[in-house]
């Protein structure tokens, strides 16, 4: 765990395990049970890991912009952080989402690691929705820009609590 954070690494899958520690997938299991139990690691989803550093043990995972890119590279799926959550980022929430809000190009269940909750909600044409790189601490989370993601509220107010509370975020983004 030490040599992954030492190399600017937050995360790893079964298969690097049993790959970089030369041993069989049951003992990588094994091993990563160990490390989960410990609270070392969370697993979000199965196959894929996340180191969670001292400061992150209360909340049982590392928080979702610093592992998102890499869960989704993992997945091998395009994605967006969008809604709420591209919204907090672009400075335009007045407060921090309840959940991370991933924009993804098919249906996918939400997520849970620890205190950490990742919803995902599909959009058509992800690839054409203009995004900006958002920099942190292990690389850089895709948000949608300003313009797309005031489209995106609009379009998912029902799943947001109304067109009120999107108002009230819109009011905010107009600003940028």
């Amino acid at each position: 765990i030490e040599h992954l954070l030492s190399r600017g690494w937050c995360s790893f899958t079964t298969d690097d395990v049993v790959e970089q520690l030369d041993k069989s997938r049951e003992a990588a299991k094994a091993f990563i049970r160990r490390l989960r139990d410990k609270g070392r690691i969370a697993s979000p989803v199965r196959g894929f890991h996340v180191v969670v550093p001292p400061e992150y043990r209360r909340l049982g995972c590392l928080p979702p912009q610093e592992f998102v890119p890499f869960l989704m590279a993992y997945l091998e799926r395009e994605y967006y952080a969008g809604l709420l959550t591209a919204a907090f980022f672009n400075g335009a929430a007045h407060q921090q989402p309840q959940s991370f809000q991933t924009m993804v190009d098919e249906h996918r269940r939400q997520v849970e690691c620890g205190r950490v909750r990742i919803e995902f909600h599909r959009r058509r044409s992800i690839a054409d929705v203009p995004v900006v790189a958002i920099n942190t601490d292990y690389g850089q989370l895709s948000v949608s820009s300003p313009e797309a993601t005031a489209i995106d509220l609009v379009g998912y107010a029902g799943q947001l609590g109304g067109l009120d509370r999107v108002a009230t975020v819109l009011v905010e983004l107009a600003e940028d």
